[in-house]
């Protein structure tokens, strides 16, 4: 069993929160420009692991979720999710299965998103034990549902309760009975909202919207690290311009063209951070990810990043 940790820092940089991660294996690709704080917490008391994480601005975060199940949800009013293509009510409980594919859209300014990782085998017995009829039966796929609101805010008060009190004093870390007061009202918490006549599934994402979009990523992977215009994507994934608007506007809240450009930013500053300047040279880098005109290039990378590429790659030095 892993030991018991807690974590509770600050970041600037996506690419720095992302590493810091336990479990999860994600990228976090920036979206708005302008510099940003954001704030991690992660607690691990026994087989049971939570995390907190303030998301400011536009992000696009995809990778892989814990080994464990795990289920998440998001809280305030300038915070706005959309998952797997679907918007996340203040209501909504978002359900992953072992270690599944990843896609979040943060779009609001202050995006507060809370999970809790647990073995099926634990969450199961813990059901068993108090006796829950659970009414949702967790499956193999990852879904959306709603719980009572109620639910929602007991959690998040729950969380904070922890966090706060392990702020206070760390050493309650290592306590047997901490560990398990909050384990036991977390996972009553989750076992009364899952069994609640009051859950039910959200409508799907309709079909026709699914399948453009799928038509869409699969050209968007094979082109990530090339310029293609919007005309093109369209001519290739049989979307009309319009809707690809439309489209990219609803999931990032951008256009599409903006979307492309700032994920081969990213990929850029990824490829910096992980070089020196004596490996390689920002031309080139800027080069490999589609980006010719130099001068056009770091205006747009600073208006994302708040620095040069060149700084980025100096700084990668003391990395």
């Amino acid at each position: 069993m892993v030991e018991n940790y807690y974590l509770n820092r600050e970041f600037k940089e996506f690419e720095e929160y992302a590493e810091s991660l336990r479990l999860w294996n994600i990228q976090i690709r920036k979206l708005q420009r302008g510099e940003t704080l954001n704030i991690l917490k992660q607690l691990n008391l026994g087989d049971v692991h939570l995390s907190y994480g303030l998301f400011a601005g536009k992000t696009h975060q995809v990778g892989i979720s814990p080994p464990e199940r795990t289920f998440a949800f998001h809280d305030g009013k300038n915070s706005s999710i959309v998952w797997r293509n679907e918007n996340v009510p203040s209501n909504g409980l978002m359900i992953f299965p072992n270690t599944c594919e990843l896609d979040i859209v943060t779009k609001g300014t202050q995006n507060n998103v809370y999970t809790i990782s647990i073995p099926d085998t634990s969450l199961f017995s813990e059901f068993e034990a108090r006796q829950r009829n659970i009414n949702h039966k967790l499956g193999s796929t990852p879904e959306l549902i709603h719980i009572p609101i109620h639910y929602v805010s007991r959690l998040k008060s729950l969380f904070r309760s922890c966090f706060r009190a392990i702020d206070d004093k760390p050493g309650l870390t290592t306590s047997a009975a901490f560990e398990q007061d909050i384990r036991e009202e977390i996972l009553n918490t989750f076992s009364l909202a899952l069994s609640t006549k009051e859950s039910c599934s959200t409508q799907p994402i309709g079909a026709s919207k699914s399948n453009k979009w799928k038509k869409i990523e699969k050209i968007l992977k094979l082109s990530i690290d090339s310029p293609i215009k919007v005309h093109d994507l369209s001519q290739k994934s049989g979307v009309s311009e319009r809707t690809l608007r439309r489209l990219f506007h609803d999931r990032f809240g951008i256009s599409p063209k903006t979307y492309l450009c700032r994920i081969r930013l990213n990929g850029v500053r990824h490829n910096l951070r992980k070089s020196t300047p004596f490996e390689v040279n920002v031309v080139d880098i800027a080069n490999a990810w589609g980006f010719w005109h130099s001068g056009q290039f770091a205006a747009d990378y600073k208006q994302l990043f708040g620095e040069l590429p060149s700084t980025t790659l100096k700084g990668s030095e003391i990395i």
